[in-house]
């Protein structure tokens, strides 16, 4: 039992590394120069309106 603990932990540890990792890398591309200021509209249209 202790050894799966031990296990889980370690994975608690990898995720939570993983995320701080991610959360860089957007504050990182939020604050290019190069960053798109407008969000571009997904989806598509129907009809001709």
């Amino acid at each position: 039992m202790e050894r799966i603990a031990k296990k889980q932990k370690g994975h608690d540890q990898n995720i939570e590394l993983l995320f701080e990792y991610i959360d860089r890398l957007q504050e990182k591309q939020d604050n290019s120069p190069t960053a798109p200021k407008v969000k571009k509209v997904i989806g598509f249209k129907v009809g001709d309106k």
